[in-house]
């Protein structure tokens, strides 16, 4: 009895044994609870990408400890007690939590802030354009960062440029450091005239206009004695009858009917000439024998002498008459203000400068460095004789007339780029702004880029389009040491135009 009590003693405490071996991993110590929880305690934040100016707060997991932060770099990136960050300037920071004995880091990026170029945009059925990050040096590339709401609306690719599919309106959303930015597209019906029929009495003007956009047009007459048109599309009556009016756009004519009428009381028509012009003479009537004597009710503005040769003083109308001592016969005549307008400029002392058809103004007193070749026509001028800040135009006139700009991909035609500047500079250049918009008329390209070199800032602005049977390519540089050359390149850009 005694043996057998001791056996089942011996067993008992050999199961217990065992068990407490078996049980002992999940019962951890209170030494082991230390380890564990230390090991778990971790950093949460939900962006580690910052734009200038923006806040995030910082928070600890695995712990319920008091927890002390700390920052590699306030200049960069601040921290509170609480764990609230703010991006103070562009760089990294190293961001530190002591909780619980450990100290726990995070890296923190801080970028330039950004937005985008446009925050709406009109376009024509079948039309591209484009939108880009402005303040970040290099483009969204990834097809997720660029999105639409409506895809038979508009649609966009990988690179943000937008194809216009059907009227009505849609919203293209690039989304970048956890952030959203949303351009609004509305899309037109295609690229028309709003007045495809005009009538017109003589001296009346009328400026013709594409509907939704602003397009830089090539406008011309097809009878300048009955509807003459400007560079701009200002229509004016010259004489009864009736004349087609041609805008071309990317080289496709839109047309307009216009019917002109006479003033009452003329009884032999109208004709036009230029302002300054003293060599136009006016034809005494068919049949009718002198002599003659002439007259205008309007002397200031136009004057005629007695062999009926006009002298156009400045724009407007005047009725000329011719009489025999008989019968009296009017004419109507318009004088024309054909000078460039944009010479009349007060930013600038502006002289016209005319390739071929195209016209532009640029400075007066800016010097000349011709380099055209190859037939291209390519001039700079330059700010002052150091040929450090001024504009260069380069222009290819093509054998057909150019098609649209934003479907050619070859009519690209940037001077300089971000990737060029970097194989030839390498890490000394730091590309500091760089944006793409559209310029104010609606076929072109504007890009802007801001480029430091070894602690030199040169700010470029681009621009490329195609009007008419040119190619233009038009860069503008600035070493700082000019005033208003942004204003002034954007002033020669509008200023060109075919006639």
């Amino acid at each position: 009895m005694k043996n057998y009590r001791k056996k089942y003693i011996s067993f008992l405490i050999s199961v217990l044994l065992i068990t407490s071996l078996l049980l002992s991993p999940i019962i951890p110590s209170q030494g082991n609870t230390k380890i564990a929880e230390a090991a778990t305690i971790s950093i949460n934040a939900k962006l580690t990408t910052l734009e200038v100016g923006s806040t995030t707060t910082l928070t600890i997991s695995g712990s319920k400890k008091k927890v002390t932060w700390s920052t590699s770099n306030k200049k960069i990136v601040n921290i509170d007690s609480k764990g609230k960050i703010t991006a103070v300037a562009i760089g990294t920071a190293s961001i530190t939590a002591a909780v619980s004995g450990k100290k726990i880091k995070c890296k923190i990026t801080v970028v330039e802030q950004t937005a985008l170029t446009n925050s709406s945009i009109t376009l024509n059925v079948g039309k591209r354009n484009f939108i880009r990050v402005k303040g970040k040096t290099t483009a969204l590339t990834t097809a997720s960062d660029w999105g639409t709401s409506n895809k038979k609306i508009a649609t966009v690719d990988s690179k943000g440029n937008i194809t216009a599919i059907s009227v009505g309106t849609a919203v293209i959303t690039a989304s970048i450091h956890g952030k959203k930015y949303n351009c609004k597209v509305t899309v037109i019906d295609k690229i028309a005239l709003v007045d495809t029929k005009v009538n017109l009495q003589q001296g009346v003007t009328k400026t013709l206009t594409f509907k939704g956009i602003k397009y830089r047009a090539v406008w011309t007459s097809n009878n300048p004695n009955v509807a003459y048109v400007s560079f701009d599309g200002k229509v004016t009556g010259i004489s009864a009858g009736t004349a087609i009016i041609t805008g071309r756009v990317d080289g496709i004519n839109y047309t307009s009917t216009v019917k002109v009428t006479n003033v009452p009381g003329v009884t032999q028509g109208g004709v036009y000439a230029y302002i300054g012009n003293q060599t136009k003479a006016l034809l005494p009537p068919v049949g009718v024998n002198g002599p003659f004597t002439w007259a205008s009710n309007n002397t200031s503005v136009i004057d005629v002498n007695n062999t009926g040769t006009l002298n156009i003083k400045s724009a407007g109308t005047a009725k000329i008459t011719v009489s025999n001592g008989i019968s009296n016969y009017t004419y109507y005549v318009v004088g024309i203000d054909n000078v460039n307008p944009y010479l009349k400029t007060t930013l600038f002392t502006a002289k016209e400068v005319i390739y071929d058809k195209l016209h532009f103004v640029v400075p007066a007193s800016w010097e000349v460095d011709d380099a055209s070749e190859d037939g291209d026509y390519q001039v700079a001028f330059y700010a002052d004789n150091t040929m450090e800040s001024g504009i260069q135009v380069k222009i290819t006139k093509t054998k057909a007339l150019t098609p649209d700009y934003f479907t050619t991909k070859n009519n690209l035609m940037k001077s300089y780029s971000e990737s060029i500047f970097r194989a030839l500079l390498g890490s000394v250049l730091t590309v500091f702004k760089q944006t793409d918009t559209v310029c104010s008329f609606g076929n072109a390209l504007r890009t802007e880029m801001g480029i430091e070199m070894e602690g030199l800032k040169v700010k470029e602005t681009d621009y490329s389009f195609s009007l008419d049977r040119y190619q233009v390519t038009i860069t503008g540089g600035d070493l700082g040491g000019v005033t208003n050359i942004q204003k002034i390149e954007d002033y020669v850009v509008n200023s060109i135009y075919v006639q």
